[in-house]
C-alpha cells in the first residue's frame, strides 16, 4: 500500500513538472495589407502583476486586451485611472518582428520599464510588402503611455504609425535605424488617418544609423526636451516633412552627421523653439520648402555650415536666435516675405546674415558682428528693409549690397568694419541716420545707376584738377 502511494505521488509530480511544455502557445494575428500573418508568442512570466523584471516573448495585441489580460500579459482595467500595464519585461525579438506590437487599440494603455531589442526590418516576397519593426510599434491606437523603456538595437526604437494621443516620455531609442519614428499610411480601413496630438517628451534618441527623431506627416505634435545627439549617415537629430503645426522646443540636437532640426519639404506653420543645436556637419537648423514657420530662441554655435538655412520658403519669422561661431550664421536663399529680428549672429567664418534672391524681408535688430568677411550681404534681393540692426567690426563690408535694389538701409550702428556700405549694380536703394556711416547720406540715389557716390566724386574731382590746369594754362 505504501509502495502505491509512493509510486503515484511520482507520477502526479512528474505530471506537474511536464504541464508547461504541453500548455498552448499563446497565437495572435494580424491583417497587414489584406495578408494574415501569425505570431506564436511564449510569454514567460512568473508575476501576473509583472513586478518582477521577466524574459517575455513577442508580444502581439490587437484589440484584445481582455485576452491578453487573462494570459497574464498585463494587469489593469484599460481605463484612465487603471490603464492596461506592460511593465518589467526584457524582450529579445531575435530579429522575427517587433518586440511589442500593439494595434487598433483605444483604451488607456501603458509600457513602462521594458528593455526591447533585436526588432528588424522584414520583407516578405510571398505578400508582396514589407514591415518596419520597433522595439514598441502602435499602429491605429490611441490614449497610449510609453515611459522609462529601454527600445536600443531595433530596426526602428519607437514606431507610432496613425496614432493619436500618445505620450512618450523618458525612453532610450539610440543604436537604432530610427530612433523615434511618427508617420502615417493612408488606409481606408485605419481609425486613425494620421499621427497627431502625440508628446515627444525627455527622451534619448543618439547613434542612430538615420534620424534620432522624425516626424512625417504627423500634426499637432509636441517634440519637447529631447537629445537627439551624434545620429549619422546624411541624417538628422530631428527631422519633419510634410508634417504642420508642430511643437519642436527645448531640445539638444548635437554633433550630427548633417543637421540638428530639418525642416524638409511642406513643412508649415511649426514652432521651433529654445533648441540647442550645435556642431552638425551641415547645419543647426535647415528648413526647405516650408511656411508660415517661427524659428525663436534657439543656440546654433559652430555648424560646419550655417546656423540657420532657409531655402525656398516664405513668411517664416527668424527671431532671437544665436548663430555663432558657424560658417554662416544665418543664410536665406530663393525666398519672400520673412522677418529676421533680435538674432546675434556674430564670429562667424564668412557671412553674419546672407540673403540671396530674396526680397521683401523685414531685417530688424539683429546684432550682426565680428564676423570674418562680411556682416550683412544680399545678392539679387529687392525691396528689403534693413533697420535698427548693429553690425560692427567685421573684417571686411559691414553691409555690401550686390544688384539688389529698393532697398531701405536706416537707423543701423555701423562702427568698426572695413566699408561701412558697398553697392555693385543697384538702383533705388535709401540710406538714412545709419551712425557713424555717412554712405548714401542724401537721397540715396546713386548719380549713375551702379556707381556709389564716393566713387563718383573722386571721379568728378579729378575732373575739376585737369579742367582748372588746362585753363590756367590757356590764360597763360
Amino acid at each position: 500500500m505504501k509502495s502505491n502511494t509512493k509510486s503515484n505521488l511520482i507520477i502526479i509530480g512528474i505530471l506537474l513538472a511536464l504541464l508547461p511544455i504541453f500548455m498552448p502557445n499563446l497565437s495572435y494575428t494580424t491583417s497587414i495589407n489584406n495578408k494574415i500573418l501569425d505570431y506564436n508568442d511564449v510569454f514567460n512570466l512568473d508575476d501576473k502583476n509583472l513586478k518582477i523584471s521577466a524574459v517575455s516573448g513577442r508580444i502581439h495585441i490587437d484589440n484584445n486586451w481582455t485576452a491578453a489580460k487573462s494570459a497574464g500579459i498585463c494587469a489593469g482595467n484599460g481605463t484612465y485611472s487603471e490603464p492596461y500595464i506592460i511593465e518589467d519585461l526584457v524582450i529579445d525579438a531575435n530579429n522575427t518582428g517587433s518586440c511589442i506590437l500593439i494595434e487598433n487599440s483605444s483604451v488607456y494603455f501603458k509600457i513602462e520599464n521594458c528593455t526591447l531589442y533585436n526588432s528588424e526590418y522584414r520583407i516578405y516576397p510571398d505578400y508582396g510588402f514589407r514591415d518596419w519593426t520597433g522595439g514598441i510599434k502602435l499602429y491605429n491606437c490611441s490614449n497610449g503611455i510609453l515611459i522609462n523603456n529601454n527600445c536600443s538595437f531595433n530596426y526602428i526604437g519607437i514606431y507610432l504609425l496613425n496614432c493619436i494621443d500618445i505620450t512618450v516620455s523618458a525612453n532610450n531609442a539610440s543604436d537604432n535605424y530610427h530612433g523615434i519614428y511618427l508617420t502615417y499610411v493612408g488606409d481606408d480601413d485605419a481609425l486613425y488617418k494620421y499621427t497627431t496630438q502625440n508628446i515627444i517628451m525627455g527622451n534619448t534618441a543618439s547613434f542612430n544609423t538615420r534620424d534620432g527623431i522624425r516626424l512625417g506627416g504627423g500634426k499637432y505634435n509636441v517634440v519637447s526636451g529631447n537629445t537627439a545627439n551624434n545620429n549619422g549617415d546624411y541624417a538628422a537629430g530631428i527631422y519633419l516633412v510634410n508634417s504642420d503645426d508642430n511643437i519642436i522646443s527645448g531640445n539638444t540636437a548635437n554633433n550630427n552627421y548633417r543637421t540638428g532640426i530639418d525642416l524638409q519639404l511642406y513643412n508649415n506653420n511649426n514652432n521651433l523653439s529654445g533648441n540647442v543645436a550645435n556642431s552638425n556637419g551641415v547645419d543647426g537648423i535647415r528648413i526647405f520648402r516650408s511656411f508660415n514657420n517661427k524659428i525663436s530662441g534657439n543656440t546654433l554655435i559652430n555648424n560646419d555650415a550655417n546656423g540657420i538655412s532657409l531655402a525656398e520658403g516664405d513668411d517664416n519669422i527668424i527671431s532671437g536666435n544665436t548663430a555663432n561661431y558657424n560658417l554662416d550664421g544665418i543664410k536665406l536663399a530663393n525666398s519672400d516675405d520673412n522677418t529676421i529680428t533680435g538674432n546675434n549672429a556674430t564670429n562667424n567664418d564668412s557671412w553674419g546674415l546672407s540673403l540671396n534672391n530674396c526680397n521683401d524681408h523685414l531685417i530688424l535688430g539683429n546684432n550682426i558682428s565680428y564676423n570674418n568677411f562680411m556682416g550683412l550681404y544680399l545678392w539679387g534681393s529687392d525691396g528689403n528693409t534693413i533697420t535698427g540692426n548693429t553690425v560692427k567690426n567685421n573684417t571686411d563690408f559691414g553691409i555690401y549690397l550686390n544688384t539688389s535694389n529698393y532697398t531701405t538701409v536706416s537707423g543701423n550702428i555701423l562702427i568698426g568694419n572695413d566699408e561701412c556700405i558697398t553697392e555693385i549694380n543697384c538702383r533705388g536703394n535709401i540710406f538714412s541716420d545709419n551712425g557713424d556711416c555717412t554712405y548714401g547720406r542724401g537721397n540715396g540715389e546713386p548719380i549713375i545707376p551702379g556707381f556709389s557716390l564716393f566713387f563718383l566724386l573722386g571721379i568728378l574731382s579729378v575732373a575739376a584738377i585737369i579742367l582748372t590746369k588746362k585753363e590756367k594754362k590757356s590764360k597763360s
